[in-house]
């Protein structure tokens, strides 16, 4: 199957999946309000940080190995179902000591509850890598499908029975993992065999630099979070959470053409052309995007969120013009991460996170959310800088204009042969 089909479906998905977030994100800040609604995104955070912080890359990896036919599917399978108990009952009882340590939270049954997700979550990360490294582009968004459309149906079945609260939000995010993994399982065929050390080895070794920038690249989109919570409060971080949800919400045409280039840029020597074309389609799709937004942002937040969250507004300005320029470092990143030069993931992550670490340190007292929203956006574009400036140093011949500048011919590949011919 063609990337551009890949893309193409994959933009569904990610459209189907953006309008559900939305609505859920919507239900979720009306019925709660914004300090439930902070508890709510704190919370969540805790699997998506371990999500990140205890895989090592493997998903990446699976990924790698699966395209390059180093390994048989059977003993990445294999070695990748060990590695998923391994490192989940590690977590669990870590996490479950450290709460009785520092009491990261009152609510006991809340906490166990995370700890049940956990699992799933990497489950789902880890096997998912294999499906997108066997090239069944429909399957992976399927299973993102799953995961977002059962989630919205199972919090409007709460919302219609009145029993919406942050438990019951936690125990129906268990739910759809949980059939995630179930519709994984479906193509993916089990056979244990003898744990591969050798397997395991250059995994990590493959996976270590990506995992680094993956996580850095993590904090340098939740640092700003942990900051709001801790100089602001529960309250401000339910406002900065809806900003960043809406913010994000812009990439998703980024997400859905890195997702399919990635297998590309491993197995093909002419990936190159269609990193520059995408990122020159996607900073101009963002551009008119960011600009829309701006000026519409007024009136689409109190219709969706209700006035209580017009503080979002002002972060969500600040924000545009990072979700803009990282939009050419997302394409950049996958583009050598196929090609094995995973370090400049790694470096552009570390030096981001720590200027973003000081600019919310430095900006979030006197500017509060909008500070935040400020230290990342700034970040976001000294990431892509970086990485533009990694890039041109394995394509000298490739100028700047032709990363940034689009194409008449950019667009041509989306209107169907009929049309161009007529």
């Amino acid at each position: 199957m063609s990337i551009k089909i890949n893309i193409s479906i994959t933009l569904v998905t990610k459209i189907i999946i953006l309008f559900s977030s939305f609505i859920i994100s919507i239900i979720i800040a009306r019925v709660l309000g914004p300090t439930q609604k902070g508890i709510y995104s704190l919370l969540i955070l805790i699997p998506s940080f371990v999500l990140l912080s205890g895989t090592f890359g493997l998903k990446l990896a699976n990924t790698y190995f699966i395209a390059k036919k180093d390994f048989s599917i059977n003993k990445i399978i294999s070695n990748s179902l060990y590695y998923i108990v391994g490192i989940s009952l590690t977590v669990i009882i870590i996490l479950y000591l450290a709460n009785n340590i520092f009491h990261f939270t009152k609510s006991m049954n809340l906490y166990i509850l995370i700890l049940i997700l956990i699992p799933l979550a990497i489950s789902i990360n880890i096997l998912s890598g294999i499906i997108v490294g066997l090239n069944k582009i429909i399957v992976a968004n399927k299973i993102n499908l799953i995961l977002r459309i059962g989630l919205l149906i199972l919090i409007i079945c709460l919302l219609l029975s009145h029993f919406i609260n942050v438990r019951n939000l936690l125990i129906s995010n268990i739910i759809v993992y949980s059939l995630g993994i179930i519709y994984i399982l479906k193509f993916i065929k089990i056979k244990i065999r003898k744990f591969d050390t050798n397997l395991l080895s250059r995994s990590l070794k493959y996976g270590f630099k990506p995992y680094i920038a993956n996580l850095a690249t993590y904090f340098n989109y939740r640092i700003d979070m942990i900051f709001v919570a801790y100089l602001l409060g529960a309250k401000e971080v339910g406002f900065y959470s809806v900003s960043v949800i809406v913010g994000e919400s812009l990439w998703i045409f980024v997400k859905s053409s890195i997702f399919a280039l990635f297998p590309v840029s491993i197995s093909s020597d002419k990936s190159n052309e269609i990193t520059l074309k995408l990122c020159r389609i996607n900073f101009s799709f963002l551009i008119i995007l960011a600009i829309l937004f701006a000026f519409l942002a007024r009136w689409i937040f109190p219709i969706l969120f209700g006035n209580q969250f017009n503080p979002s507004i002002s972060a969500f300005i600040f924000l545009l013009p990072g979700i803009v320029f990282l939009s050419i470092g997302k394409v950049l990143s996958t583009e050598l991460a196929g090609k094995g030069w995973t370090k400049y993931a790694m470096y552009s992550s570390l030096f981001v996170m720590v200027s973003n670490i000081l600019l919310n340190i430095l900006l979030i007292p006197s500017l509060g959310i909008k500070g935040a929203a400020l230290a990342s956006s700034i970040s976001y574009t000294i990431s892509s800088i970086l990485l533009i400036i990694f890039y041109k140093k394995h394509y000298p011949d490739i100028k700047y204009k032709e990363i940034i500048i689009p194409k008449i011919d950019d667009f041509l590949d989306f209107i169907p042969a009929k049309f161009k011919k007529s």
